[in-house]
């Protein structure tokens, strides 16, 4: 599982580094419409690469990367939230946060891809909390 997250961890830096930095300005000066991808860029990727640097051992949340997962998506749309009461936070954007759960999805299909039998187990044990 950690060879797998370090080979996945490096192009999805890449891609979110390119997309929030290179292609915004690129956007911008050209004038593309392309619907907010380039306002979007971080947070298609935020929660996935959380996870696959706490599933490269970096830190852990708790024993069970299915909650793991809830909890960085969790974190990432409240602190989104709040940014609309409180401007300390940023600026408040639905769009952020529908990439925001985008990004969880795709990180639970990552995960899922990984390692079926920990998915199953980990979804399991989610149940007994719920």
């Amino acid at each position: 599982m950690k060879k797998k997250a370090v080979l996945f961890l490096v192009p999805f830096m890449v891609i979110s580094y390119l997309l929030h930095n290179d292609y915004r300005s690129y956007s911008y000066e050209n004038h593309i419409a392309d619907f907010g991808l380039a306002d979007v860029g971080y947070n298609l990727f935020a929660v996935t690469l959380m996870a696959l640097l706490s599933w490269t051992g970096a830190f852990k949340f708790s024993k069970n990367k299915f909650l793991d997962i809830l909890i960085i998506t969790g974190t990432y749309v409240f602190v989104e939230i709040a940014s609309y009461f409180i401007p300390i936070f940023g600026v408040f954007d639905i769009k952020d946060v529908i990439a925001l759960l985008f990004s969880g999805f795709l990180t639970l299909c990552l995960f899922r891809i990984f390692d079926k039998v920990a998915f199953e187990k980990s979804s399991i044990a989610l149940k007994q909390y719920f």
